[in-house]
């Protein structure tokens, strides 16, 4: 694939803040919604899972909850949607907790996130990301201003580990406030296919840890060869803007890395009163 590198170097001050939760009630099954089912977890359950997804809405099915917390040990993410019509609402203070994702929607399913929310994702044999919209366009409202996604952990494969990932024709997502950092944090925000996402008042923080010098998007196969990992991606007409953020990238002497990352033909990335920081040996 060609690409197209773009680098900038300037200071940043980030303070984040993240918010402490406690739960009332630990649940050891998950919650599945199917057509016509509509779920209501009781305030401050947190659901433990083994093996699969904590919290699934498929086929138009329906789950909400406040004060919720979701996790899976599994190579399984915590919440997911699928299907037109499914839909899962958390408010309050969320936590979600997964191997190979925080919170996944596709095929026209929704999962609303209000501000509150942390995810902590790592530990994937495939790869992980914290928030990942497949080819619906989703409203405006649907995540609130101040999701933070947490990436650590350790990974010997290509597989990337990424912040979010807007995939597909359509797709689209708006987020503002949002923070992604972590020691094995691979890509910040990645737009292909035809997404688009918009970011206000974010800090991205990447360090790029595959240690093969490339990555590979699991969800769909992209190979990026000699390439360890960059802040902002648009690949094959995605389209990314951008404005009042700061991008970190920290690097070792052996990664190839990017602030900014473009590729496949009519992507875009607009960017207003924003900063991109290059730490390391990384090229610049």
């Amino acid at each position: 694939m060609h690409a197209n590198r773009l680098k900038f170097k300037k200071s940043i001050l980030a303070i984040l803040c993240l918010p402490s939760f406690a739960f009332a009630q630990v649940v050891s099954t998950p919650v599945i919604a199917v057509a016509g089912q509509n779920i209501t977890i009781p305030t401050g359950n947190s659901i433990q899972i083994r093996f699969g997804n904590a919290i699934s809405a498929n086929g138009g099915g329906v789950v909400a909850g406040t004060d919720v917390e979701a996790g899976t040990s599994a190579n399984a993410v915590a919440v997911n949607a699928s299907g037109m019509g499914s839909l899962i609402t958390l408010d309050g203070m969320t936590l979600l907790n997964g191997a190979q994702g925080g919170a996944w929607m596709d095929n026209g399913g929704l999962v609303k996130l209000g501000g509150n929310t942390l995810i902590n994702i790592g530990g994937g044999n495939n790869g992980a990301t914290g928030i990942y919209i497949n080819g619906v366009n989703k409203p405006s409202d649907t995540f609130g201003s101040g999701i933070t996604i947490n990436i650590d952990g350790t990974h010997s494969d290509q597989n990337a580990w990424t912040g979010v990932l807007v995939d597909g024709a359509g797709a689209s997502a708006v987020f503002d406030n949002l923070r992604i950092q972590g020691d094995s944090a691979d890509i910040g925000v990645l737009a292909q296919s035809g997404a688009s996402a918009n970011l206000t008042n974010s800090n991205i923080t990447i360090n790029g840890h595959t240690p093969t010098n490339s990555l590979i998007i699991p969800q769909d196969g992209t190979y990026f060869n000699g390439l360890s990992g960059f802040g902002l991606g648009a690949l094959n007409g995605g389209h990314l803007t951008v404005s009042d953020s700061h991008i970190t990238v920290n690097s070792s002497a052996t990664d190839s890395e990017y602030g900014i990352f473009t590729g496949g033909g009519n992507e875009t990335i607009n960017m207003s009163d924003s900063n991109i920081l290059i730490m390391g040996a990384s090229d610049s």
